[in-house]
């Protein structure tokens, strides 16, 4: 089942050279893949990321209650939320309600998902590929109603069969392929 309920921004893929993140880093190439498949690490890059290849203003505290970044023309406000998706998968709740001794129930959920407009997924499974896919607040709140989504979250194939209809790598995904020296370059 597909949980699509408007015109979703653009699916982009970036792909990331290994080879010279380490060498920008001065660390080895196991340590980038090992800390950049960790959410918590990838999550503040992913935040500047997608706020480049999506042209919003992010968020000058990242835990600025909400959101990550803002999308504001003369018509539109967005509030932007960025997450992971690991191979643990992705929850939708905010930090607060995620983790040992930490409780969730579907009223944190709902509250945590309308505290933005728009969440830019990052799929970070296959790094140094990476796919930032935007996915509404109205379909995320179906996919709570018609109980897709709880607070456990959801496994990629999960994600993926419910809000892009099983197309792990959709056809429409524009490659943005963008080498490190240019994304140094930018910040």
């Amino acid at each position: 089942m597909i949980i699509k309920t408007r015109t979703q921004p653009a699916k982009i893929h970036l792909k990331l050279d290994v080879n010279n993140l380490a060498k920008s880093l001065g660390i080895s190439e196991e340590a980038v893949v090992k800390e950049f498949t960790d959410g918590r690490v990838i999550s503040r890059f992913a935040e500047h990321w997608a706020a480049r290849l999506y042209n919003f203003d992010k968020a000058v505290n990242s835990n600025q209650k909400g959101y990550d970044g803002v999308f504001i023309t003369p018509l539109v406000n967005l509030r932007i939320g960025v997450r992971s998706l690991t191979k643990s998968g992705i929850k939708f709740q905010d930090s607060k309600y995620i983790g040992s001794g930490r409780n969730c129930n579907t009223e944190n959920l709902i509250e945590s998902v309308n505290s933005f407009d728009v969440e830019i997924v990052v799929d970070i499974i296959e790094f140094p590929d990476i796919f930032f896919l935007p996915v509404d607040t109205e379909s995320i709140l179906k996919a709570i109603k018609f109980g897709y989504l709880t607070c456990s979250g959801l496994k990629r194939d999960k994600f993926y069969n419910i809000f892009f209809d099983g197309a792990q790598n959709p056809i429409d995904i524009i490659d943005k392929s963008i080498a490190v020296e240019e994304l140094k370059s930018t910040y």
